[in-house]
């Protein structure tokens, strides 16, 4: 890889001084993840939007070290254009490089060959990474069987909580989906993956704007199938919700 990918995701320090330096107020709320009591005596699950959410508030108390979640792919565009602009002014990279989002190539390359980040085990070891687990399931009762073990977290977790992978990385797996700039098709998916979840081979949004593409599951994932490395999720570059952030990377400018 050409270029230099962050050793952990976008954290919520740096999303609040990039609002603060652009006098960015976010608005439109974000879709949050939640479970709630039907007639049948079961469980709802949704992600609704809560115009009163934001990446500030995200449905749960966020700290400066955890990922930024509740941000779109627009805002994590926007957010790399203005690091760009403010690591060159402050001579910290050269002019010709700049900050933007993995491609998913890039991203294949970061999270490697294992079936899953942490390996090709099931269930995933003790510290694999910040999934869906018996915390998160007392604090949000009916998403469902949680994965086997506690890591400790019921939502997002500090952003070097977990071992890095070989590479150095942390949080490849778990913690908050990743925004990549590719628009996602369904291709990028196996059959395996298309057959379990049939929205996979939608191309475009509603209305009618490409998908982008996601990466390596969240505090709310609990299925093996979106745990694995190679399985792509997918958004509208305007959707916000809970689970999702980013992580960027830099390499040279395009000429």
């Amino acid at each position: 890889m050409n270029a230099l990918v962050s050793v952990w995701e976008t954290r919520v320090a740096d999303f609040q001084a990039y609002c603060e330096g652009v006098s960015y107020e976010q608005t439109g709320g974000v879709h949050l993840r939640r479970a709630d009591p039907n007639d049948s005596g079961g469980w709802t699950v949704s992600d609704k939007l809560d115009p009163a959410a934001s990446w500030k508030s995200p449905g749960f108390k966020q700290s400066p070290n955890r990922p930024v979640v509740g941000v779109s792919w627009n805002e994590a565009r926007a957010f790399c254009d203005w690091l760009t602009e403010r690591e060159r002014r402050e001579g910290k990279i050269r002019s010709n490089q700049s900050y933007r989002l993995p491609t998913d190539a890039e991203w294949s390359a970061a999270v490697g060959k294992k079936k899953y980040p942490w390996g090709d085990t099931w269930p995933p070891p003790k510290n694999a990474g910040n999934y869906f687990d018996t915390s998160g399931a007392e604090a949000m009762p009916g998403l469902g069987a949680p994965v086997a073990g506690d890591d400790g977290f019921a939502f997002t977790s500090p952003v070097d909580d977990f071992e890095a992978n070989g590479s150095g990385l942390h949080d490849l797996g778990g913690n908050a989906w990743e925004i990549c700039e590719d628009e996602y098709r369904p291709s990028l998916n196996d059959e395996e993956s298309t057959k379990a979840v049939p929205s996979l081979l939608d191309e475009r949004a509603i209305d009618g704007t490409p998908l982008r593409v996601v990466r390596g599951g969240s505090w709310a994932t609990r299925l093996p199938l979106m745990m694995r490395s190679s399985y792509r999720g997918r958004v509208p570059a305007t959707y916000r919700d809970n689970q999702t952030g980013f992580r960027v990377v830099l390499a040279p400018s395009p000429r």
